[in-house]
């Protein structure tokens, strides 16, 4: 029986190009980023916002699939005043429950937001606040011109809604009133109110050789976000 060459030549040939597209493709598709059903979005979502009472909003819940690993990654918002410690484990956390809920996904990276005015935007640099550790000396500073103030125990400060936020707390003598304590977290205040970047204080005293800790009536922090 004849058999046409050229004919039996282009058949194998297509069929072996087929099979090099088929497996060039799904080679494609193993080392290409390829879209994650709505249905495990929506599962990442609920996760991170059920997981603790620090998270106030998640959002850009993102995931994609790479090979054989799905890749998710996210946005918490957490109070301004949540201290780094405690936002990070918010953010382990997150990972932990959408690990356990859904294991098919590899890694969660978990993005910590401050709950900040919307109309105010980070990418101005010219509104970043200045590094902790400067602020953190100039205030030290300003308080050790107090005299009455035997130590400065700790200095924090925050960035809300493009204004900078200054927590103090303060070491006195425990032979003070109560009503000279609060003078002098007073003139502290205004000592620190006087650096050209800050806009609000917070002074805390402390009675000196006490454990206890007394909150003076001298704040001018904006409400924690709920």
């Amino acid at each position: 029986m004849y058999v046409d060459d050229a004919a039996l030549h282009d058949r194998c040939a297509g069929m072996i190009a087929k099979t090099g597209l088929e497996i060039g493709w799904e080679a494609i598709q193993e080392l290409s980023d390829s879209t994650v059903e709505e249905s495990v979005l929506e599962t990442v979502r609920r996760c991170a916002q059920d997981s603790g009472g620090d998270i106030i909003n998640v959002h850009d819940v993102r995931a994609r699939r790479m090979g054989h690993y799905t890749l998710v990654d996210l946005h918490a918002v957490v109070s301004p005043r949540l201290s780094v410690s405690a936002a990070h484990q918010a953010g382990e956390r997150i990972r932990h429950y959408v690990r356990q809920a859904t294991p098919e996904i590899s890694e969660v990276l978990v993005h910590i937001d401050p709950c900040i005015n919307a109309s105010w935007h980070e990418e101005d640099p010219s509104r970043l606040m200045r590094p902790h550790a400067d602020i953190e000396a100039d205030v030290r500073g300003a308080v050790g011109k107090v005299a009455e103030v035997d130590k400065v125990t700790h200095v924090s400060c925050h960035f809300l809604n493009g204004e900078t936020v200054v927590q103090t707390e303060i070491v006195v003598e425990d032979s003070l009133t109560l009503q000279q304590a609060k003078q002098i977290a007073g003139r502290v205040r205004k000592m620190i109110l006087q650096l050209d970047d800050v806009q609000a204080a917070d002074v805390h005293l402390e009675l000196f050789d006490s454990c206890s800790k007394i909150t003076a009536l001298i704040q001018d922090l904006p409400p924690q976000p709920r």
